[in-house]
């Protein structure tokens, strides 16, 4: 009778504390998360718009996670060596990317890379921003059409700097060659900040950039942007005319989200989707965002997964139309 009163004791016991862990708020399962350091990888050098937010993010980090988010940069091959390091790291959640355009939408296919893009868990938007065409200040083309012009007339003879041979940029003006009829001549550089480096020196005659990327030199006035390609102009270039405006329909944006390996656990995505959405909500790190010219966009996992399904497809079938074979 004692073994079974036993037995009976044991039982109720193990019901009690099952029944307060399955009573626990979800959010309470993933709040051992993160106990140590997070890595944030950044796959591209300084001066371009990825390690100037990832300053950020680490710099607000302290308000919301109870561990610090330390930069970590792996760049080289347009990006896809950062993307590669994180795809094969453990889904821990302690290692995760600042993914952008040129990670996920565009280098699976229209290179050879090591990964999927299915390989990662989204975790939200952060920031959107519109690509713009820039030139040197004192460049004879005071409007996008003359330089449209001279491109038609001279063909391949404008040089035009991208962050990578069919990076993000580059698949921009693809796009709007075919939209303008004129051919460039493409210069690749590590990112848009060497780019735009290249500009002012005189190496290259416009460059396809991000806003953010290599603006000092536009403040200086060593560099001017000549269109965006936008649906409307953007807040922070008042004075630059969208692509539309001069004659020529075409929009083109790029994005920012923060990604971890695939089978990274769903409470810490959801931590790191509450943290996007915090940054979002929080006005001095907007504040400091529109300072260096990023739009502050934010969209939920789940919205960004069918915002980035499209992306996907749009370069699948510019890939096709321009039969574009993996470098």
């Amino acid at each position: 009778m004692k073994k079974n009163l036993k037995g009976l004791y044991f039982v109720l016991a193990a019901l009690a504390i099952w029944g307060v862990w399955a009573t626990m708020p979800p959010a309470a399962v993933g709040q051992s998360y993160p106990t140590k350091p997070i890595q944030l990888i950044v796959s591209w050098p300084p001066g371009g718009v990825s390690p100037i937010l990832s300053t950020l993010i680490a710099e607000e980090s302290k308000k919301y996670l109870p561990k610090p988010v330390v930069v970590n940069y792996k760049t080289g091959a347009a990006g896809t060596i950062g993307a590669s390091f994180v795809a094969k790291s453990p889904p821990d959640g302690y290692t995760m990317l600042l993914a952008r355009a040129g990670h996920i939408s565009c280098a699976p296919y229209v290179q050879k890379v090591d990964y999927d893009p299915l390989d990662f868990v989204a975790t939200g938007q952060l920031t959107r921003e519109p690509g713009t065409l820039a030139v040197k200040a004192d460049a004879p083309w005071k409007n996008l059409r003359e330089l449209v012009d001279y491109a038609k007339k001279n063909p391949g003879a404008v040089t035009c700097g991208i962050s990578g041979t069919y990076g993000p940029t580059h698949l921009l003006m693809l796009r709007f060659e075919q939209v303008v009829g004129a051919k460039f001549n493409y210069v690749p550089f590590k990112g848009s900040g060497d780019a735009m480096t290249g500009l002012a020196g005189g190496h290259v005659m416009s460059v396809c950039r991000w806003p953010g990327e290599g603006e000092p030199l536009i403040t200086a006035g060593k560099v001017r942007d000549l269109t965006v390609f936008a649906p409307t102009r953007a807040s922070f270039y008042p004075q630059v005319p969208t692509a539309a405006e001069e004659g020529f329909p075409l929009e083109g944006e790029g994005y920012t989200t923060v990604m971890g390996p695939k089978g990274t656990p769903p409470e810490v995505i959801k931590v790191w989707e509450d943290f996007i959405r915090k940054l979002a909500e929080d006005k001095s790190f907007v504040k400091k965002a529109e300072e260096l010219h990023l739009i502050i966009d934010y969209q939920d996992a789940t919205h960004f997964k069918e915002y980035l399904a499209r992306q996907i497809e749009a370069t699948k079938a510019l890939v096709k139309r321009l039969d574009l074979k993996p470098r």
